[in-house]
């Protein structure tokens, strides 16, 4: 029952549907890093930006991803390769890598990490994550260069007090799939300012996009007009499980 004080209603909403945010640190929690058994339901028909799988019909809203590519031109590959960080790579770039005045992407000569979303900047996709931090549900990896996709990806998360915690991401292919440049992992984690991810190794003049969606999002200003400050988001149905139907047996 919802109740009708509006700081109870604030603190119901942001506990999130069954509470499974309460008491939540930024950390690995066992709901944010193991990958959930149940679906996120389907949702509407709009097409992901920067050609990722459209969704399919459902009541509710899509799950759009934030897109990240990162470009290289280097004819060696570049190992131990972070991208997001906001808070350190917002602020302090590591020594050779800057800003682009102008495009707003984050480069070092060789190698580029941009927005893959128009009209969005890949700083301004990280100024957003400190803002307004949220779960991803799925996180879709594409490369044309062969072998980018199975390099292992290292999730970080640090906290102001000193406090840090890593979870790998090892890419697995699945044996029904019959595309060897993409993989998807629905290994939930939460994305802020703190969140890192370190790719074990950038290729030689490999591109690589990542497509992280979401599956819910925390806005306190939806507060401000009464609404839930945790939104819900659905499946982007990426990967279809295959279904199999069992018949009645002979009488």
């Amino acid at each position: 029952m919802r109740s009708t004080n509006p700081a109870n209603r604030y603190l119901q909403a942001a506990a999130g549907r069954g509470g499974r945010f309460r008491n939540a640190d930024g950390f690995f929690d066992r709901d944010v890093v193991n990958a959930g058994r149940g679906s996120f339901y389907a949702d509407a028909t709009a097409a992901a930006p920067a050609a990722a799988p459209a969704a399919t019909p459902g009541n509710k809203p899509t799950s759009q991803p934030y897109v990240i590519v990162v470009a290289s031109t280097s004819g060696a590959a570049v190992d131990n390769f972070d991208i997001l960080g906001a808070y350190e790579y917002l602020t302090t770039p590591p020594t050779g890598w800057s800003w682009d005045a102008a495009t707003q992407n984050l480069s070092n000569g060789s190698l580029t990490i941009k927005s893959g979303v128009p009209n969005i900047t890949y700083k301004q996709m990280l100024a957003q994550f400190q803002a307004t931090p949220f779960t991803v549900g799925q996180t879709y990896i594409s490369s044309a260069t062969a072998t980018q996709i199975d390099q292992v990806l290292d999730l970080q998360v640090t906290d102001a007090n000193g406090r840090q915690a890593s979870n790998p991401m090892i890419p697995l292919i699945d044996p029904y799939q019959f595309q060897t440049n993409r993989i998807s992992f629905t290994q939930k984690f939460r994305m802020d300012g703190n969140t890192k991810i370190t790719i074990a190794s950038v290729l030689p003049n490999a591109t690589v996009y990542f497509y992280f969606y979401p599956m819910d999002n925390f806005n306190a200003a939806r507060a401000l007009a009464d609404g839930n400050v945790v939104k819900t988001y659905g499946q982007p149905n990426i990967v279809r499980a295959q279904q199999v139907y069992i018949g009645q047996p002979n009488q």
